[in-house]
């Protein structure tokens, strides 16, 4: 058993214990540039080392992060957040190596409109409702069905199951008891 530990230890040594060794030859940030627009808007970042020897490393906690313009952009560990409109850059440094990432941010007095689409039905998918089992069912639960004719352009899957749903749609969609 000892045996195997040592050989154990070796391997791990001897394959992970160059990533501080080995040249940085490659800072990336992720995305290249930033768009924030409305004051829900958020983006997380992510930034990767690259290595001589080719290993790559998320060295997102420890580089440093500067704006050109603080006031633009509130940042929270690696998520930005818009605070006033307007152009900026972001640099991030690691090791001697930097890169920028232009920043724009738009409407963020104004707030995001609700979107049938993006706020309603990912709580239906995510709470099961558009299942067979409860809304999706050909007898509606409740008093409300998920699913309406094709005419009314919503997409149907395997009879009454719905894949898709435009906003206009749930006021043509006819409510089954």
């Amino acid at each position: 058993m000892a045996i195997r530990t040592l050989l154990l230890t070796a391997i791990f040594c001897g394959t992970f214990g160059s990533v501080g060794a080995a040249d940085l030859t490659e800072l990336r940030v992720f995305p290249a540039e930033v768009s924030l627009t409305t004051n829900a808007d958020r983006q997380s970042m992510v930034v990767q080392a690259v290595y001589a020897d080719g290993l790559t490393r998320d060295v997102t906690g420890l580089s440093q992060w500067s704006f050109a313009q603080n006031d633009l952009v509130r940042q929270e560990g690696a998520v930005l957040y818009p605070a006033r409109d307007g152009v900026t850059e972001l640099t991030v440094s690691y090791e001697g190596q930097s890169v920028v990432v232009p920043v724009k941010v738009e409407k963020s007095a104004e707030g995001r409109t609700i979107s049938f689409k993006l706020d309603v039905m990912p709580v239906f998918m995510k709470a099961g409702c558009n299942t067979g089992s409860c809304h999706g069912a050909r007898v509606a639960r409740m008093g409300f069905a998920c699913r309406c004719l094709a005419s009314t352009r919503m997409a149907i899957i395997s009879g009454s199951r719905v894949s898709s749903w435009d906003a206009a749609s749930i006021w043509r969609c006819p409510l089954r008891a």
